[in-house]
């Protein structure tokens, strides 16, 4: 029976599942591909060869430079087209960005060197689980500074609220005793999932605060933030069922895996949030004070 990842099986250093040691059995489903205990230079030098986590790498390496030109870009052209743009608003979208990177770089890193050893295993899941708590600090403070715009009040209530459960998140996911491994860990996703699902409240509330779906700016935001949940929703479902390789395991190994397919949702996720607070940034910049004042009412 083919399989996709023919051309790879050739390769003599990659190990099927069942030789893996025990940090590396987190999908037995994915039954070929494996690199284990490769150094530093052999790492780097699997970046540009075929593996079951070839997809993984690339797929954030490259998404990692696609944000860096819009780090530059929202700052050089973007924003500077506007007489009314601030500091602020190139410390808050480069901010956003920043953490996006962090996200793509420190989860391609992850998936470059864990299978160095156990201990290099544990410290780059570390470093990964840092960088999605920064991605969704990246979601949600351009979007609760554009939101709550005319609200000072809330605005600060709300940054301060997201800044300290990040604290949180992050004091949880690295100092923690727990040794991790790729087998699916309960109490850190459901950490996670009360992280994302806390943007539930601002949005709602800011909902009341616009007096409804009559604000044109609610028109456009809401649905945006329905969109976005929906991918996270998508992904999550490819992390958490091994979809599709559960159900066919071995025809998944090197291309279009459930890992695969949600770093390509979350990558995609980004580029959609990024563009989406561009509509709203444009907005809230052709905002005048008067507007603000008939927003509050």
């Amino acid at each position: 029976m083919l399989q996709n990842g023919c051309c790879c099986m050739q390769n003599d250093s990659l190990l099927p599942y069942a030789e893996c040691p025990d940090y590396l059995n987190g999908n037995q489903y994915v039954k070929h591909g494996y690199r284990v205990g490769l150094t530093n230079k052999q790492c780097i030098a699997s970046i540009f060869k075929c593996s079951n986590e070839l997809i993984n790498i690339w797929s954030h390496i490259l998404g990692s430079v696609l944000f860096t030109y819009y780090l530059y870009h929202i700052n050089m052209n973007i924003l500077s087209g506007y007489d009314s743009s601030q500091f602020i608003d190139h410390f808050i979208m480069s901010l956003s960005c920043l953490c996006f990177i962090a996200c793509l770089l420190f989860s391609a890193s992850y998936h470059v060197f864990f299978c160095k050893s156990k201990t290099e295993y544990n410290f780059w899941l570390k470093l990964d689980l840092l960088g999605i708590t920064l991605s969704l600090f990246g979601c949600y403070i351009p979007a609760i500074y554009y939101g709550f715009y005319c609200f000072k009040m809330w605005k600060l209530f709300y940054t301060t609220s997201v800044i300290l459960l990040m604290l949180v998140n992050v004091i949880f996911q690295l100092c923690s005793r727990h040794i991790y491994t790729q087998r699916t860990d309960y109490k850190r996703i459901l950490f996670f999932c009360v992280v994302v699902l806390f943007g539930i409240i601002p949005s709602v509330h800011w909902l009341i605060l616009c007096n409804g779906f009559t604000n044109p700016l609610v028109q456009i935001f809401i649905p945006i933030i329905i969109r976005m949940y929906v991918l996270g929703f998508i992904g999550f479902l490819f992390y958490l069922t091994k979809i599709p390789e559960r159900l066919y395991p071995g025809w998944f190994d090197f291309i279009g895996s459930s890992h695969q397919c949600w770093h390509l949702v979350v990558l995609y996720a980004f580029y959609y949030w990024y563009h989406s607070i561009l509509i709203v940034l444009d907005t809230r910049l052709q905002t005048n004070s008067d507007s603000c004042k008939s927003e509050v009412m």
